[in-house]
């Protein structure tokens, strides 16, 4: 049957256990909270629902269908194999969660400051997508209209074929057990720092302009690339030699060099370069 909760006000629905919806939950309501784990395997529908806890784990089993609020909050982990309709709300990770999207897209999605969210399958974002803590990615990853990366890092660790989309990042970090990330082509820039914890990096035919630190304890490609130092005073460092194809030097930064580093192929140094 069809259960309709329907409040006024700052009416609230809140489940102290496990909620399981096996028919049609329509909820209409302030806020929506259940404070164990929450499977559905039918009709889930939350799009009145001003603001939505979840402080267990969600699970939008295969043949059902959840419609989303205004701004939903889970502390556990997402699994969609379902339909997930995002409509214009904001899903806000605050753990350490994985995510499997089920190839269901988000509208919006903060991963918050303390938050350690991993993405096991594709991951896409058609709004906003705001990370403050890491978001760490086994798959690809599509942006939306725009990206605040605020102070977050953007972790790059599947054991398959990665390509790191052009955008603006803080932190950029590799750390593959097996396989190979690539830069696409184009300009990124990396505002904190770049970081190869181990598995390889390729940096293909991009241009990546760094403000901070490059960290190097795997495998860095240079390819083609150019990598442009933009900072003040920076550091190459790491356990492993790093080696560059265009390195560029801007004027005003400087550049210590920790391990062996050689341009390849062109180097433009508008300051110091201390090696």
């Amino acid at each position: 049957g069809v259960v309709r909760f329907q409040a006024t006000g700052a009416s609230s629905f809140i489940g102290e256990a496990d909620v399981t919806n096996q028919g049609t939950l329509e909820l209409d309501s302030a806020t929506f909270q259940v404070n164990g784990a929450l499977t559905n395997s039918g009709s889930l529908d939350a799009a009145g629902v001003t603001t939505s806890t979840l402080n267990g784990n969600l699970a939008n089993q295969s043949g059902s269908t959840y419609s989303a609020g205004t701004g939903t909050t889970i502390a556990g982990n997402w699994a969609n194999s379902g339909t997930f309709t995002p409509n214009t709300g904001t899903v806000t990770f605050s753990g350490t969660n994985t995510i499997a999207s089920g190839g269901s897209s988000f509208y919006r999605v903060v991963v918050a400051a303390a938050a350690s969210p991993t993405a096991n399958d594709a991951f896409a974002c058609t709004n906003v997508l705001a990370v403050r803590g890491t978001l760490n990615l086994k798959s690809s990853i599509t942006f939306g209209t725009r990206f605040d990366e605020w102070t977050g890092t953007m972790k790059f660790n599947g054991t398959g074929a990665q390509t790191i989309p052009v955008e603006g990042y803080y932190n950029l970090t590799v750390d593959k057990t097996a396989g190979t990330a690539t830069l696409s082509a184009g300009t990124s820039t990396v505002l904190g720092a770049l970081t190869v914890t181990q598995g390889t990096l390729d940096a293909g035919s991009a241009t990546v302009n760094l403000e901070g630190n490059l960290s190097n304890a795997g495998t860095f490609t240079p390819s083609t690339s150019t990598l442009v130092f933009t900072g003040g005073s920076q550091s190459v460092v790491g356990s492993q030699n790093t080696n560059f194809y265009n390195l560029t030097i801007d004027s005003g930064a400087t550049l210590v060099f920790s391990n062996t580093a050689t341009p390849v192929n062109t180097s433009s140094i508008g300051n110091d370069w201390t090696n």
